[in-house]
């Protein structure tokens, strides 16, 4: 795992999140001057207690671009005139001490710069380290080519952690490495006070999101529901107990998971998601069917008539998922077996918490008669509640009136082609419950 220190740089993202092709822009810092002589003492001892650090990890070789402020002030001594070709390098020669002005910083370190890419690449391997120049623009006022600034600085060595897929190995290297460097921070000169540490950090970024995204989506997913279930049930006692079994099976399907070695990531933390969605339903109709069993007086026929009502679908939607879970299994892609085995848990952990814990736990202390039982305000009955008016109550009993002469009618027209056609016909129901005598002198006349 590398150690890379970066200074000069905003750690800013500022492009789409929903594109991950968006990079956004680059931000530079504008307090950032590498060529105060605070800013080049500084650096050149962060280097040396970088190298003094137990997570460090010394590499062979030279180090030419592992900390662009020691190999600098090691050429900076060489002969203001070369003593073979008598060539001048003034200023960048051993008449200017460290710390240098920043004319001469400046200059010469454009120049060190050349010449530490002229290096054959068995010393020096051209990478993202070392000074970052900003780009060279003409000056049409001056005629003249405006000359470059170290606009960024990345100093960068080797760790003694290897690079692990492992959350907890990669956390505690990065939580030991940033919190040394914040407080080497606070000793540093305002211009380079803006640093920031990096490393192959990006799938431990990905695994630190999903574990804090998904606990902050179990946390909310569960004041959600709590909050359906109060409007649904208008029974605060009623919710507590559905949402201490939801929290139940959660937390149950969850541990499961991590005891068949489910190991955090994408897919993991969706279905972890979708238990929250997908265990509510059993425990909200079983405590609907609590609160609207006809007889209110006793907790046993209460979850009586729950059980009546919802033991038979419940099983049956129980069986109809696990099913689908199970059909699943024998693939040979891991997501599918993945998803198969988490239906499979789910839904059976749902259906026994549902049904051996909710249930006699409304038993034992589930709300009786209308104890804490609201009821929504009687403009909302009105409101969305279907009622007819006295044209329409008419209009219904007449239709329906027109629709029993009608029945009578035929009723008599059978009854006579019946009598026409020698049939025998039953006395109609009226008769029946009259007295003998009364049907023989109706018979006679």
């Amino acid at each position: 795992m590398p150690l890379r220190f970066v200074f000069g740089i905003l750690p800013e993202d500022n492009g789409d999140r929903l594109n991950p092709a968006s990079n956004g822009e680059l931000v530079l810092d504008p307090r950032f001057d590498i060529a105060s002589d605070k800013a080049q003492v500084w650096l050149l001892n962060f280097c040396k207690r970088v190298r003094a650090q137990p997570f460090y990890q010394s590499t062979q070789g030279p180090m030419l671009s592992n900390c662009f402020i020691e190999p600098f002030v090691e050429w900076m001594k060489v002969k203001c005139i070369d003593p073979v070709d008598q060539r001048k390098k003034f200023p960048c020669c051993e008449k200017y001490s460290f710390p240098y002005s920043k004319k001469v910083f400046n200059t010469c370190s454009v120049r060190f710069t050349n010449s530490l890419y002229k290096t054959p690449s068995s010393f020096f391997t051209r990478g993202i380290t070392g000074p970052k120049f900003s780009k060279v623009h003409n000056d049409p006022q001056k005629d003249k080519r405006e000359k470059p600034k170290i606009r960024a600085i990345v100093v960068e060595y080797d760790s003694n952690v290897s690079y692990t897929s492992s959350y907890i190995k990669i956390r505690d290297f990065y939580l030991q490495v940033e919190s040394w460097f914040q407080e080497e921070l606070k000793s540093a000169p305002a211009s380079l006070q803006n640093g920031f540490f990096l490393s192959e950090l990006n799938f431990y970024d990905l695994q630190d999101a999903l574990q804090k995204d998904t606990i902050n989506s179990i946390i909310i997913s569960i004041i959600v529901a709590l909050i359906v279930l109060m409007f649904s049930l208008m029974n605060p006692v009623l919710a507590v107990l559905a949402i201490v079994t939801i929290s139940s099976i959660i937390f149950v399907s969850i541990a499961t998971l991590v005891l068949l070695g489910w190991k955090l990531n994408v897919l993991e933390s969706v279905a972890i998601c979708l238990v929250i969605g997908l265990s509510v339903d059993y425990s909200l109709h079983y405590v609907h069917n609590y609160k609207m069993a006809p007889d209110k007086s006793s907790r046993k026929h209460r979850v009586e008539y729950a059980i009546k009502m919802m033991s038979g679908p419940s099983v049956m939607a129980g069986l109809t998922t696990a099913t689908t879970g199970a059909f699943m299994l024998p693939s040979s892609v891991l997501g599918y077996v993945q998803i198969g085995t988490f239906l499979i848990i789910m839904i059976s952990v749902s259906w026994i918490y549902a049904n051996f814990f909710l249930l006699p736990l409304l038993l034992v202390i589930g709300p009786v008669h209308d104890w804490a039982q609201f009821h929504y305000p009687g403009w909302l009955y009105s409101t969305f509640s279907c009622t007819y008016g006295g044209d329409d109550k008419t209009r219904i009993e007449s239709e329906t009136t027109s629709v029993t002469n009608e029945r009578h009618s035929d009723l008599r027209e059978s009854r006579e082609l019946d009598t026409i056609s020698g049939k025998h016909v039953s006395p109609p129901l009226s008769s029946r419950n009259q007295s003998p005598a009364s049907v023989e002198t109706e018979a006679g006349n």
